[in-house]
């Protein structure tokens, strides 16, 4: 797990902080604007400006390091929220339950949330180091739309080795945009004369004209000048022309030969990560108090004590990966594996799966995937990114990691349900089913079929409402016997039922008395799951009959029949269905009058909400009490982006049919009724 509060990684800059007062003027002038660019080359030191600035101010400071995997939205997002759990764990669960928001309704939801959690009078301050490194255009929208709506008292820091792949100039134009750059970051001449004073050397006006001359002005370049000039170098002269000849040779020369072998191998080591836990240090580096020395003494490789991490200057890193075929195949893999296991342990799953592919672990992958759920959006935040990395994966692993690892088989089986590929899921569960029920079958093999005919069946149940199959309890009851023959117990996530607009499967053009018959059908294998798979389903049955009869106005009827779904899914921890069946009696108790009842049923509402494995269990109350107060014509109540107009990216919400419905209710409450249809 990335440490929360603050993520930080100083560039390079000398070992001796240099004040700076003329970038901190800039940086503080720029502070007036909602989105701050700084853009410059690596070894300029943006980073250690930003940082030195920030660690002087009165700022509540946010600081996360980019990479190249945090294009998956779901490892970005799982970042920020664990870097705001620190200062406040429940406005981290707001955010993190709401997922990614790649919607204009989940980005005003984020912009609510976290104004409701800004202290008033204090300023807030995101910055995304290695901006550059962010390509996936959800995220760059994210920040261009904070940006030209940005958050009352809330600024954005983007460092980048590049251009901002943004829309800078209509920013530039409205002034919500303030850029430092190569030229404000270069040294001027009185900085250089500084620098080398504190390092001890007294330069002359020509030799610091000579100086910026030769270097421009970099920082890292004057940097190793002084180190040169520290570790024995004679003259500013010679020191000169040993940087000019060949950076990498210098950073060898004067720092990475010297050292051990065994800590050089622990570097290179390091640099085939994205980041570096200090707890892995006890891992990958052997002399851990020789090698604490020498970040006590350098500026290449330091410690950072806010995200209690390993840190490597970028130019540094750059040098140690063109060593990384010094390693063996067994270090890597050692690496890999060790980074793996702790990613697990601390629950970032994203880069666990990573880091047990290249360690070739393909058991360490299934292993992490029994501790989430990949439900489409209704159980793990951002799912459909999880579920794409973790389809990609599976596709390169050969037949023999499916052979060593059958979890591997099921494993796919879930992603192609998260990603919505029932008809491949069908062939592929089918295909396995074929393939094993030729053989002999041990406990292994039948808990597989298991695992096959039920998820076979929960295709069906996915697209029964296009295709009117209905007929599963074979199905169900085959995944159930060979359940029980296999001995093993359901294990690992505990699996929770998604329920989507409407509960019964029966299509719109339903003939008279087909909704009846379909609930007989789904009565005959909704025990199988609820037996077989934690409670799975507990109180669905319940739920669709109190909905038959509710639109049939048999009010006797389903009341009974949601109070008891309710008492069966809370049982088995049914979230979706508690939320749901409350919901029918909540509309009851309005029909009846009832304010006591309204009351009682509110607070039920509430009660599930702190469970952590509740997820975007939020949403789904905003839109349950959306709908009670848009029917009582309380409009002001509802959450405000249950307010906005219909927009097609937002299919992709689990809980959009719903969420539709609610905003019709609303549009309508307002005398839009023309909104309304287009909604529905």
């Amino acid at each position: 797990m990335r440490q929360p509060f603050v993520y930080s990684k100083t560039a390079y800059i000398p070992d001796r902080q240099l004040q700076r007062p003329r970038i901190t003027k800039l940086l503080d002038a720029a502070m007036a604007h909602p989105l701050i660019a700084v853009t410059a080359g690596a070894g300029f030191g943006k980073s250690s400006a930003v940082y030195s600035f920030l660690q002087k101010q009165r700022r509540v400071v946010f600081w996360l390091q980019a990479s190249m995997y945090d294009n998956l939205t779901v490892r970005f997002w799982e970042g920020l929220a664990q870097a705001v759990a620190a200062r406040n764990p429940e406005y981290a669960a707001h955010i993190l339950d709401s997922g990614f928001p790649n919607s204009e309704r989940k980005l005003e939801r984020f912009r609510a949330l976290t104004q409701k959690y800004l202290l008033p009078g204090v300023k807030y301050v995101l910055v995304i180091d290695d901006f550059h490194l962010i390509h996936e255009e959800e995220l760059l929208r994210f920040v261009y739309m904070l940006s030209v709506n940005p958050i009352l008292n809330f600024s954005l820091i983007l460092i980048s080795r590049e251009e901002l792949k943004l829309s800078t100039a209509g920013l530039m134009l409205n002034g919500t945009i303030a850029c430092i750059t190569e030229r404000d970051l270069c040294f001027d001449e009185d900085e250089t004369r500084r620098y080398f004073q504190n390092m001890g050397f007294e330069l002359s006006e020509a030799e610091v004209k000579q100086v910026l001359r030769n270097t421009g002005g970099w920082a890292f370049m004057i940097s190793l000048l002084g180190y040169s000039l520290r570790n024995g170098t004679p003259h500013i002269k010679y020191a000169l022309r040993a940087v000019q000849q060949n950076v990498y040779k210098l950073i060898d020369a004067e720092f990475f030969t010297d050292m051990p072998r065994e800590l050089q191998n622990a570097l290179i080591k390091c640099s085939l990560l994205e980041w570096v836990p200090i707890e892995l240090l006890g891992v990958l580096i052997p002399e851990s108090r020789r090698f604490k020395k020498i970040m006590q003494n350098s500026a290449f490789v330091r410690y950072d004590a806010y995200s209690s991490s390993l840190r490597i200057h970028p130019l540094f890193l750059e040098f140690l990966r063109e060593k990384q075929d010094c390693l063996t195949d067994e270090d890597k893999q050692s690496t890999y594996a060790a980074a793996a296991d702790w990613c697990h342990d601390h629950q970032n799953y994203v880069d666990a799966f990573i880091y047990f592919e290249k360690a070739g672990d393909y058991s360490g992958i299934a292993r992490t995937a029994e501790g989430i759920s990949l439900s489409g959006g209704s159980e793990f935040a951002n799912s459909r990114a999880t579920a794409k990395l973790l389809f990609e994966i599976l596709e390169r692993a050969g037949d023999n990691a499916f052979s060593k690892t059958p979890e591997l088989i099921v494993l796919k089986m879930r992603v192609l349900q998260a990603l919505g590929r029932f008809e491949d899921g069908k062939a592929y569960a089918r295909a396995v089913i074929d393939e094993l029920e030729r053989g002999e079958c041990d406990a292994e093999k039948y808990w597989l079929l298991s695992e096959c005919y039920y998820y076979l069946g929960f295709y069906y149940i996915f697209t029964a409402i296009l295709t009117s199959e209905h007929h599963l309890g074979t199905i169900f009851r085959k995944a159930y016997e060979n359940y029980e023959r296999s001995g093993r117990i359901t294990r690992g996530y505990r699996v929770r039922c998604g329920v989507g607009a409407y509960i019964n499967c029966v299509g719109a053009a339903a003939l008279p008395g087909e909704f009846d018959w379909g609930n007989d059908q789904f009565a005959e294998y909704v025990r199988y799951a609820i037996d077989g798979k934690q409670g799975l389903m507990d109180g669905v049955l319940e739920l669709a009959r109190a909905e038959i009869a509710y639109y049939r106005a048999d009010i006797k009827n389903a009341e009974r029949f949601a109070a008891e779904s309710y008492r069966l899914a809370r049982r088995s921890e049914q979230f979706q269905v508690m939320t749901r069946a409350l919901l029918f009696l909540l509309r009851i108790a309005l029909h009846k009058g009832n304010p006591e009842k309204l009351k009682e049923y509110i607070k039920q509402l509430e009660e599930p909400l702190d469970h952590p494995e509740f997820y975007q269990g939020r949403i789904l109350h905003e839109i349950t009490l959306g709908w009670f107060f848009a029917h009582l014509g309380k409009t002001d109540m509802m959450a405000g982006w249950l307010k906005n107009n219909f927009e097609s990216r937002d299919l992709i919400s689990f809980f959009y049919g719903l969420e539709a419905i609610v905003k019709a209710k609303y549009q309508l409450a307002q005398g839009e009724e023309h909104l309304a249809i287009e909604t529905i």
